[in-house]
């Protein structure tokens, strides 16, 4: 099976979409929820459908709908696969070149293929990886060697699910499940009613007696069933007696008809055939003479009779005469009908006019289509001028009341606008907030200047101070360091230190001074400022400029509004004068009305609107008129013809009636046709008798030569028989009969008693009876099977009587209690055993399917699955082996090593799992090749092992159709050595 196209109507993300796949490789790529995963389920949807949570996930959010179809090729045949849910019912429809098949022909062509299969074998996941690795390490073997089995991991669950339910019910040493429980109460129960029923001896001794009169009952039973087997068997007897002496006296009379028993049984037949033939030929030939005769003189009186001889016309002349008369007299008839109609359309159209013209003075108005065109343009320039005149008035009108409304407008805004002196102080307010605002910005630049310099004061204060200290510690200590390194007690020292001391006063009053006035100079120059002076100002200015925005918009509307009025004081002028000249074209019109009316004064009836249906009406009139003329010199030609044809009729009656006169009417014309029926009745009836006079003539020759053969064959007849005449024959075939009666009465009893008594029927004649005795042997059956039912009534009355001791016992005792109890626990045990049985036989066949497919296919999977493996793991394994006993598998190293499958790692496990899941879709495609589907089955595999899996899925596209989905780019490192050109962006 190759899959050529999608054809998307509405799946998932998907809607009205196209994709061509190709034989080989088929690779999509896209990011997560790109409607990948859709692509994968689309397919699975329209080949095997979905359960119905499956399809509201898969419903389209933009049309609600579901479903497309597949384009494939199944057989080197082109096959449609649709479905769609809103048609048939969301079930599966094939095509085949434009042809609907049956759902027979498409599960034939996908052979078996259903949805578990193909999600089990040529459906793959990496969720189906994640699957497994849920499961323990010791249960992984046991996964995969299941998964060989079936293409799928769920015949674990099933076993285990059919382990864990027949468990629940039973266990060989448990206590805890319901069917442990049930037998262990059973157990006790048995043990109660054994001690009741030891000291409950009447119980039993009544239980016995039962017993013994059950048995006694029995033997009678089958003694009175043999009773009356005897007794059937002689009513049977006594049922046929008179059959079975009918039979033996009828099977001796017989052998008394020795002589006759060779007689043909057909001889008398024959002989009446022969008889009845030769008697019929003699009595046809009598009356074929006699119809002869008849027949000649038939035609003798039909040459007296016909006048056709001296018509003056042909019979067909004749019929085309009566035919042209007939059409004549419809037409005439016709012509009178629709001369009495159109007379009665023309009274009625001048009486709906109301007008009192002849035919004359209709003919004499002068009207034409010009008089009728004049009349329609009359009405329909009225009519457009006073809707005209109508339309102007509303809208003079309507412009009145909107110059108005606009009048009024412009007083409630010149009344809501500020005067002139009001803005211009507003005017003068904004200007003098505007440069106090300004000033107040410029002294916040300066204080902030201010407050740079103080900050730059402030730090040469501090310098001042700090100097203030350090000077006289650093001079003090230039002093000492002179007076006890180069002091040498001379004037001169003294002098140094002197000047030293006096400079260093110096400085520092000179430092102190300028400290001082920093000081000073820093606390002179600061002035706070007005902090909210901005803000107050700010809104000040906010509430003017509004007013003044306010008024300007109103001055703006103020200006509009004049526009507006002017303009509506133009249109309302010119349409003043347009009304005018309205009222001129009326007046026109109307003078012209007043002319028509002048011309043609019957129109002073109507209103305008109604003239150009008065023409019509005197149009229609004067056709009228015109037609009855016609219709007047028809007649009058269909008249000349018919009297022409009403005279050669009459010739041709008077050869029949001398006396008859012509009278022109409908009798001459039923006399001529019936006088042509007549001849013609007449001609075939000659014919007719021409044909019979030859047809007895032949017919007579006929029976005539064929009735020799007849007598012939009656004297041969007799020869054979040995008789000589007629009543010697007659009386040989009497005695047959007879003969013949008798056998059939033999056969009918014979046929009674077979029914009876079947096969033995032969002997049951052969035999003598005493049918006395038999009677009464049959008085004494029939009163021992008396005796015997009674007996048996008797038994069964007393069977009841201990019967309901026994239940009395039971009742008043404990023993019924326990006996109940005990029934129930039965009926508990056996639904309990029951679903225990079937999940341990559902558990036998899955264990024997198992090992039937373990010994015929698994080896071939097992193989291939090897082989996979080897090339998947760089050839680090070397070989498998599947553990009946555990149901795992073991996995060789290369270095002769076996492991478990819980030993391996995760990744080892999956390369596993995949090279099962290949094996068995290189099993399956021999059945059918179906499409391999991976949907990122490899996205957590490293490079190394991605990269084998690529090269085997290369591998296997060569020879089998592969649609690989993943969220990795082709252009990813990964795939830089495949052949990718045609993947296929999903966004």
């Amino acid at each position: 099976m190759l899959i050529k196209e999608l054809d998307i109507v509405s799946f998932g993300k998907w809607n009205r979409e196209k994709i061509s796949l190709r034989d080989g490789f088929n690779y999509f790529h896209g990011p997560n929820e790109a409607g990948k995963s859709s692509i994968r389920m689309f397919m699975t949807y329209i080949l095997f459908g979905l359960k119905p949570y499956e399809r509201e996930r898969y419903r389209s959010k933009v049309d609600g709908q579901l479903g497309g179809r597949l384009v494939v090729e199944l057989d080197d045949q082109e096959w449609i696969i649709e479905r769609l849910e809103h048609r048939n019912r969301g079930k599966r429809v094939g095509f085949i070149n434009g042809n609907q098949v049956s759902e027979e022909d498409i599960e034939l062509a996908l052979k078996g293929l259903n949805r578990f299969l193909f999600e089990s074998i040529f459906s793959f996941q990496d969720r189906d990886l994640q699957f497994i690795r849920k499961y323990r390490p010791e249960d992984i073997g046991k996964v995969l060697f299941n998964l060989g089995l079936t293409g799928s991991e769920q015949i674990t669950e099933l076993e285990n699910k059919l382990l864990g339910y027949a468990e629940s019910l039973f266990k060989k040493h448990g206590r805890r499940p319901p069917l442990n429980e049930k037998l262990n109460q059973i157990k006790k129960l048995d043990q109660e009613i054994e001690q009741v029923e030891r000291s409950e001896n009447q119980h039993q001794a009544l239980y016995e007696q039962v017993r013994k009169r059950q048995k006694e009952l029995t033997d009678l039973k089958h003694s009175h069933d043999q009773l009356s087997d005897q007794a059937k068997q002689l009513e049977k007897l006594i049922q046929v007696k008179d059959s079975i002496v009918k039979y033996q006296i009828l099977d001796v009379e017989i052998q008394q008809f020795n002589e006759v028993k060779q007689f043909p049984s057909n001889a008398k037949e024959r002989f009446e055939k022969l008889k009845e033939q030769s008697r019929g030929y003699v009595d046809k030939l009598n009356m074929v003479k006699s119809n002869i005769q008849q027949v000649e003189q038939e035609l003798d009186d039909y040459e007296y009779k016909s006048k056709l001889n001296q018509w003056l016309m042909s019979i067909s002349e004749a019929e085309r005469i009566i035919q042209q008369a007939t059409d004549l007299k419809h037409k005439i008839s016709h012509l009178v009908e629709q001369k009495n109609g159109l007379h009665y359309q023309f009274h009625q159209v001048l009486r709906n006019l109301g007008l009192e013209f002849s035919v004359d003075d209709l003919s004499s108005l002068a009207i034409n289509s010009y008089t009728n065109e004049n009349w329609k343009r009359l009405v329909q320039q009225l009519e457009n001028v006073k809707t005209r005149q109508k339309e102007i008035k509303r809208k003079i009108i309507a412009k009145q009341e909107e110059l108005d409304a606009e009048v009024q407008y412009e007083k409630q805004v010149k009344h809501n606008m500020l005067e002139e002196h009001d803005v211009k102080h507003l005017k003068e307010q904004n200007e003098q907030i505007k440069m106090a605002k300004q000033e107040q910005v410029m002294k916040r630049q300066l204080q902030a200047e201010m407050k740079t310099q103080q900050k730059a004061m402030k730090k040469m204060e501090r310098s001042l101070r700090m100097t203030k200290l350090i000077a006289p510690i650093f001079i003090g200590v230039i002093m000492l360091y002179n007076i006890f390194t180069t002091f040498s007690n001379n004037w001169t020292d003294y002098g140094i230190l002197a000047a030293m001391a006096v400079i260093s006063m110096v400085v520092l009053l000179f430092i102190n001074r300028q400290h001082i006035d920093l000081k000073r100079s820093l606390n002179s120059n600061y002035k706070p400022l007005n902090e909210n002076f901005l803000d107050e100002s700010e809104k000040q200015l906010s509430k003017i400029n509004q007013k003044l925005d306010h008024y300007e918009k109103q001055k703006k509307e103020l200006e509009d509004v004049i526009v507006k009025k002017q303009f509506i004081e133009s249109n309302l002028n010119e349409l003043k004068v347009e009304h005018d000249h309205v009222s001129d074209e009326l007046r026109t019109l109307e003078k012209e009305i007043e002319n028509e009316i002048e011309k043609f004064p019957f129109l002073s009836n109507y209103e305008l609107y109604q003239w150009p249906n008065v023409y019509e009406n005197l149009e229609a009139a004067k056709s009228y008129a015109q037609n009855l003329d016609h219709i007047k010199e028809q007649m009058h030609d269909y008249n000349s013809k018919l009297n022409e044809l009403n005279k050669k009729a009459y010739s041709v009656l008077k050869l029949y009636e001398p006396d008859f006169l012509m009278p022109y009417s409908e009798t001459l014309w039923d006399k001529f046709k019936e006088k042509i029926e007549l001849e013609k009745e007449w001609l075939n009836h000659k014919k007719q008798l021409d044909n019979r006079l030859i047809d007895l003539t032949n017919q007579y020759e006929s029976y005539s030569a064929a009735y020799q053969p007849y007598q012939q064959e009656m004297e041969e007849l007799f020869s054979s028989l040995g008789v000589q005449a007629e009543e010697e024959f007659l009386a040989m075939a009497e005695t047959y009969n007879q003969y013949v009666e008798k056998k059939k009465q033999l056969s009918e009893a014979y046929t009674f008693i077979y029914e009876i008594f079947g096969n033995e029927a032969q002997n049951i004649t052969k035999q003598s009876y005493d049918w006395n005795e038999l009677s009464e042997r049959s008085d004494k059956l029939q009163k021992s099977i008396k005796e015997t039912n009674n007996r048996i009534e008797e038994i069964r009355h007393q069977i009841s009587e201990k019967q309901a001791q026994i239940k009395q016992i039971e009742e008043t005792g404990v023993l019924s209690d326990l006996v109940h109890n005990r029934a129930l626990l039965e009926a508990e045990i056996t639904q309990l055993a029951k679903e225990w049985s079937v999940y341990k036989t559902a558990e036998a066949f899955i264990i024997e399917t198992k090992n039937r497919y373990q010994n015929v296919y698994l080896p071939d999977i097992m193989e291939q699955t090897r082989t996979y493996f080897n090339e998947l793991t760089n050839s680090q394994y070397k070989d498998l082996q599947f553990v009946n006993d555990e149901e795992t598998i073991l996995a060789q190293k290369t270095t002769g090593d076996w492991y478990h499958i819980g030993q391996l790692s995760e990744g080892t496990a999956d390369q596993l799992y995949v090279s099962l899941r290949l094996a068995l879709n290189d099993s399956f495609k021999k059945v059918i090749k179906a499409p391999f589907v991976l949907d990122d089955a490899f996205v957590h595999f490293d490079h190394k092992r991605k990269e084998n899996m690529l090269n085997r899925l290369r591998e296997l596209s060569s020879e089998q159709q592969i649609i690989y989905l993943t969220c990795e780019p082709n252009h990813s490192n990964q795939f830089e050595y495949m052949d990718l050109t045609d993947s296929i962006v999903v966004n």
